[in-house]
């Protein structure tokens, strides 16, 4: 008995000899790993993927509700429940902006709306929402969210058409503005 008890006892230490080895060596490299996704010449080009893609940035915000009743009222009221889409609230803001209606009449669902494109856009961007009537030949935004910003050459931009009210055809385009100074990008 005492032999096999060795041979036991030395099988165990052999086990927790891998168990150790195994740990260290996951630790290292995660280590490792690490080091690789933070390398100094990671450019601000390579980001552009995933949640801060412009093009899949307006795409969700479109389709995202506003989680939030609104009233606006246009000397009569209209009910936007938390059901409503964000283009569909811009449809809404839209046509009313057609027939004369003050952009100040949608104070808290623009600040709503600019709210919703923060939540899904990266916060190393500033994101701006411009709509343009394609009819107009693009003179100049018809609306936009938050406000109007000069533009520069590090900016990320997508668009899609937003349909108005009969032949009507507005182009929606979210632009993304680093936040930091180039320097630290």
């Amino acid at each position: 008995m005492c032999g096999n008890s060795d041979s036991e006892s030395s099988a165990q230490l052999a086990v927790m000899d891998a168990i150790v080895f195994f740990i260290g060596a996951v630790l290292v490299s995660n280590i490792l790993l690490s080091y690789v996704v933070t390398l100094p010449n990671h450019s601000p080009e390579s980001s552009i993927v995933g949640d801060t893609d412009p093009a899949e940035i307006l795409r969700t915000f479109l389709a995202t509700s506003l989680c939030e009743s609104v009233v606006v009222d246009l000397g009569q009221k209209f009910y936007l429940d938390d059901r409503t889409t964000a283009a569909e609230s811009l449809a809404i803001e839209l046509l009313a902006l057609e027939v004369g209606h003050d952009l100040n009449q949608f104070v808290h669902l623009n600040r709503l709306i600019y709210d919703m494109i923060r939540a899904v856009c990266n916060q190393a961007y500033e994101p701006h929402l411009l709509v343009f009537d394609v009819d107009d030949d693009l003179s100049g935004p018809v609306l936009s969210i938050p406000s109007a910003h000069e533009a520069t050459k590090s900016a990320y931009a997508s668009s899609t058409e937003i349909p108005g009210s009969g032949a009507t055809v507005y182009l929606a385009e979210l632009i993304l503005y680093p936040t930091l100074l180039p320097e630290l990008v």
